[in-house]
């Protein structure tokens, strides 16, 4: 890409639809600057489309209400929770109740919530001032429930930057529960 020729034509802000041909790939770009249409040389017009779609990124905010809290893009996999991050509240032995209500009410207009693993809610807990709303940032970040135990059955417990085994009788205290699903990290 280095050795490669670079092009940049400004169309400005008054013209319609334009098509670019790039190496027999006919690309429709709309005002808007928005990809319309491709056709491709090969004529697989959905491989294009796919390839052409943008990538999500952790923090954005979509139209159902979640927001972006990971991305593989390798894999083609976004990790999305509500705009608030979290399900409710509960003990840490009851965090499937909060899973379950989150899919009984469709929350989010989605029935495929689930707990969160401890890998992202260490990924959630580093990204936590893209993806939390404004009220629960900075000093206002809560400690919230992961997944796992250790040996002696304490359980994990995160915040904006930050993972501890919790200890004690605080694993029966209720702690905000963090809800998630999966979905496609190309828009």
């Amino acid at each position: 890409m280095a050795n490669e020729k670079k092009k940049e034509i400004n169309l400005g802000e008054d013209f319609g639809a334009v098509t670019v041909v790039v190496n027999g790939k006919r690309i429709e770009i709309c005002s808007d600057g928005s990809i319309g249409k491709i056709e491709p040389a090969n004529g697989n017009t959905i491989t294009a489309i796919a390839a052409a779609k943008k990538a999500l990124e952790i923090g954005d905010r979509m139209k159902d209400g979640t927001v972006v809290i990971a991305v593989d893009l390798k894999e083609n996999i976004a990790l999305f929770a509500p705009k608030d991050i979290f399900g409710g509240n509960s003990a840490f032995d009851s965090q499937d109740s909060v899973v379950k209500q989150a899919n009984v009410q469709g929350l989010h207009g989605h029935k495929d919530w689930r707990r969160i693993t401890d890998e992202e809610a260490s990924a959630l807990a580093k990204a936590w001032d893209k993806v939390a709303p404004p009220a629960l940032q900075g000093s206002a970040a809560p400690w919230f429930w992961g997944a796992a135990t250790d040996d002696a059955g304490n359980g994990s417990v995160f915040r904006r930057g930050y993972s501890v085994w919790n200890r004690g009788p605080y694993r029966l205290d209720s702690r905000p529960v963090p809800v998630v699903r999966s979905g496609p990290a190309r828009s």
